[in-house]
């Protein structure tokens, strides 16, 4: 979409300079040339331990694909905080499948923000999926398409219902504080919570054992849905 926030609806829009900025927002390991690239990804920082990396997909954590060369160029940043960029510095803002990873609140304020730092005549563009698309086929699926939550992916701001656990703090797993736990989560992942009825929900459990690594708090679990469903999974930089 088009910057109208910046440029008077009754003028017409004029070309931004070519010496302001150019932002990527998420962009993953594609780093264009000429723009400030950003993300947050975990596995940006795994690449400095390519053995944790690899054995982390040995046990199907992770997967292949997540090996792969990050640029240099990329910059770490949170895009759920506000941009580090003056008030009208930027002439084009760029992302690509990011926006629908944050919750509704964050996307908001980010897209506020691109505005912020949008000069004028500035162009701001978001590809994203089909979320309409995407939420008739989990109405229409019956509920087996939510199948492979971890814990806490239920306890978004609309889906979940009930969420309990118990964590338990150990000494030290490698000369580092750890903790053991379980949560057990009531609820759906296709309707709101306010039209929810109580036989709506799936239940969904998750054992996890979590320490304080060199990179950060990191949580390796196992989760289980009710039907079957099943996962292992990995967070990095959470605290518990």
């Amino acid at each position: 979409m088009t910057s109208q926030a910046t440029t008077p609806s009754d003028q017409p829009a004029t070309r931004p300079a070519p010496s302001l900025l150019k932002v990527n927002l998420g962009c993953g390991v594609i780093a264009l040339p000429g723009w400030e690239n950003y993300d947050k990804s975990p596995v940006q920082l795994l690449r400095k331990f390519p053995l944790l990396l690899k054995l982390l997909v040995a046990l199907k954590v992770l997967t292949p694909g997540h090996i792969q060369t990050w640029p240099d160029s990329v910059q770490r940043k949170d895009l759920t905080k506000p941009l580090p960029l003056a008030d009208g510095s930027v002439g084009a803002i760029y992302s690509s499948h990011m926006l629908e990873h944050v919750f509704l609140d964050d996307a908001r304020k980010l897209v506020g923000e691109c505005f912020r730092v949008l000069a004028p005549g500035g162009i701001v563009r978001f590809a994203l999926p089909d979320g309409e698309l995407w939420a008739r086929q989990l109405v229409e699926s019956s509920g087996d398409a939510a199948a492979g939550f971890h814990y806490n992916e239920l306890a978004g701001q609309h889906y979940a219902v009930l969420m309990a656990g118990y964590s338990y703090q150990l000494a030290s797993l490698f000369r580092r504080s750890a903790v053991a736990g379980a949560t057990l989560e009531y609820g759906n992942a296709w309707e709101n919570r306010g039209d929810m009825r109580l036989g709506d929900g799936i239940w969904n459990g998750s054992l996890y054992l979590g320490f304080d690594s060199w990179i950060g708090p990191m949580l390796f679990g196992y989760g289980r849905r009710a039907g079957g469903g099943a996962v292992l999974f990995l967070e990095i930089g959470k605290p518990w």
